[in-house]
């Protein structure tokens, strides 16, 4: 269940960086300038890194499995934000930087928003990961999985379920 198997890939499909990241050229990358990979990570088709919004920051040997989404956490301000020229009222939003762990594996069509993952972090298929979530070291989260926004994994946990429990 939570061990990764060999993964093969077409070296044409994939631009490889100069610290050892493999990046499908299918692999959508919004706001590049504020991604940071520490090294030998592996992007693959389809997945998503929404950096334009804040920075997303990833250790070594990171794993981002085909159609899954990054995107960092966000928090809603009391005050409401009004548009100068129209007179309009909406909610106000604030996005924070996303901080990922080395070892860290989340696998295929899983949506992540956590505020913070720690390193040895395994996020299997079909999961969301829900606003302002800290996965600690060492966690485990079962294939279709809902995590509930502001929720604090401890170290050493596997976490499964839809609303998912310890």
């Amino acid at each position: 269940m939570f061990e990764m198997e060999e993964r093969f890939y077409y070296p044409k499909d994939f631009v490889e960086t100069n610290t050892g990241n493999k990046v499908n050229k299918k692999t959508i990358l919004c706001g590049s300038q504020q991604i940071l990979l520490s090294g030998k990570s592996i992007l693959e088709q389809d997945s998503v890194i929404r950096a334009d919004l804040a920075a997303v920051r990833i250790g070594k040997f990171f794993v981002l499995g085909r159609g899954a989404v990054l995107k960092p956490s966000y928090k809603t301000l009391n005050k409401p934000a009004v548009n100068t020229q129209s007179g309009a009222t909406g909610l106000n939003f604030m996005y924070s930087s996303m901080n990922i762990g080395e070892y860290v594996f989340v696998n295929e069509n899983s949506f992540v928003q956590a505020s913070m993952i720690g390193n040895h972090v395994y996020i299997g298929q079909n999961c969301v990961v829900s606003r302002g979530v800290i996965i600690r070291d060492c966690v485990s989260i079962a294939d279709n999985t809902y995590v509930p926004p502001d929720t604090v994994i401890p170290p050493f946990a596997v976490f499964a379920g839809n609303i998912g429990t310890r």
